[in-house]
């Protein structure tokens, strides 16, 4: 159709509806060659570069549009799912609020919204949207999995099971929704009703290995191991490379005290995936744990061999070196984990540990400040590193600024008030301190260290029958703890004649 950008326009929409981008990108393209202004084949090929996720080319065409037309409803839903790709929620929010000021009664424009909400850690605003939604299209298959996912990580298991128990009734052979439905329903303790689900997985699709597994799942949590292997036994004849469940097969292997067997059917497996990483290092935990270390050693290695980002092998790998005192090779593994994963906290830890073993603690300081980077909520690091602030790095407010934040993360933790109290202490908040060690014995009374510095706030509040018989559960606890022996001379200064 020369010189008509309509007719070109449209013959770029009938490839499309035949399933033909490259000809429908050509046909849009010379749309614009002979109408430069003409959006709808912007539109059309900003919508078709968001698919192939060529996200400079979409910021583009949507600029041209907007510049042309600023209200242009389709460009503002083009720009949120744009923003949407490029991680930025919050930018998207703003866009798909734009478009329902246009289209207020569009179910999956709630959807989308609901999903960036959720995305930006709103998860009032995303629910509110995923009803609205739903509200608008009530069997949409979409909202409904994304409100039950929603309440699912939001440990809201009822209204899991209500919101999908009712798409079932009209939906029954949904197979996304069964497994949403077992977990709520394990969650809570209903094996019968986990049961149900996984069965209704495997009568929907028996040649999946999903539903196998999670009534494997079941069946294990209730003893009844043979019915568990049979069902891992199946998931792995339909999937030979399944980690997850090759490793809820070692558990009941393990569980019956049968080290060899449970080796044996690893090998067994070995030989129908011999390039599975997570197989080579199930086996070098088996063997380490019969004293094979060498061959341990060499299983773990062959893991990183076939993928040098295997993390958890590298782990295992640096505690090898540790235990063989080869500090450095373990940090080199460590730090190889980091490298590979740098979400992977366990190797951070496990440096952040040493260096406190080994009294660096400015290093240790500056390791749990990198997970904090990486993890800012994390409890167990916010919790050692508070303290560390206050016992080593002469930082009291910082670190009572990380034992708020922890105790705000977790509040019923017995640690991390032990922290927090311990840190009022040394800034001479006494009562405080003192609250927090008995919260903390509520919570957990078999840490000799808390009754140690309970036993000390009530020194400094003049309460010294509190402080002798807190310094004596601390003794009587029968563990090693740094402080034991200053605590028997404490005791011995308060009148006690205690020499355990």
């Amino acid at each position: 159709y020369p010189g008509d950008a309509g007719r070109r326009t449209q013959a770029g929409d009938l490839y499309l509806l035949l399933k033909k981008p490259a000809e429908a990108v050509q046909n849009y393209e010379e749309a614009l060659k002979i109408d430069s202004e003409r959006l709808e084949p912007k539109r059309r090929l900003a919508a078709l570069a968001l698919e192939r996720k060529e996200l400079d080319k979409v910021s583009g065409y949507i600029e041209e549009i907007l510049k042309a037309n600023p209200k242009d409803t389709e460009a503002h839903y083009l720009k949120a799912r744009l923003n949407m790709e490029r991680k930025n929620p919050g930018a998207a929010i703003d866009e798909y609020r734009v478009v329902l000021k246009d289209r207020p009664d569009n179910a999956e424009l709630y959807l989308q919204l609901g999903l960036a909400h959720l995305a930006n850690n709103e998860p009032l605003l995303g629910e509110e949207a995923l009803k609205k939604a739903l509200q608008l299209q009530p069997d949409m298959e979409k909202a409904t999995m994304a409100l039950a996912g929603y309440y699912l990580k939001a440990r809201k298991y009822d209204e899991v099971r209500d919101r999908i128990e009712k798409f079932l009734e009209k939906k029954p052979d949904f197979f996304a929704a069964y497994p949403v439905l077992e977990e709520a329903a394990r969650m809570q303790g209903d094996a019968e009703g986990a049961l149900a689900a996984a069965q209704k997985m495997i009568e929907l699709k028996p040649g999946l290995p999903d539903g196998y597994y999670r009534r494997g799942f079941i069946y294990q949590a209730r003893k009844k191991f043979d019915l568990a292997l049979q069902d891992y036994e199946r998931a792995l004849s339909i999937n030979p490379n399944l980690a997850d469940v090759m490793r809820r097969v070692v558990s009941i292997y393990t569980s019956r005290k049968d080290i060899d067997g449970a080796e044996a059917r690893v090998r067994i497996q070995l030989k129908k995936s011999p390039d599975n990483p997570f197989f080579h290092e199930e086996l070098g935990r088996l063997l380490l744990a019969q004293g094979k270390k060498a061959e341990a050693v060499a299983s773990l290695e062959k893991a990183v061999e076939i993928n040098p980002g295997h993390v958890t092998a590298l782990a295992s790998l640096g505690d090898l070196a540790l235990q063989e005192g080869k500090r450095e090779e373990a940090f080199r593994k460590y730090r190889k984990a980091i490298e590979k994963n740098p979400g992977f906290l366990e190797a951070r830890f496990r440096i952040a540990s040493i260096y406190e073993q080994q009294k660096a603690f400015e290093d240790a300081i500056a390791a749990y400040e990198e997970i904090l980077k990486v993890s800012p909520e994390n409890v167990v690091a916010l919790n050692n590193l508070a303290f560390l602030y206050a016992e080593n790095g002469h930082n009291p407010d910082r670190g009572l600024e990380l034992a708020r934040k922890a105790m705000a993360a977790a509040p019923g933790n017995p640690f991390v008030k032990d922290t927090l109290g311990w840190i009022y202490y040394k800034k001479a908040g006494y009562a405080k301190a003192m609250n927090l060690f008995e919260e903390s014995l509520e919570r957990y009374d078999k840490e000799p260290r808390v009754y140690y510095h309970l036993g000390l706030a009530a020194m400094k509040q003049g309460e010294k029958a509190k402080a002798k018989e807190s310094f004596q559960k601390a003794l009587d606890l029968k563990k090693d703890f740094p402080e034991q022996e200053e605590v028997r001379k404490l005791l011995q200064e308060l009148g006690s004649s205690s020499t355990r």
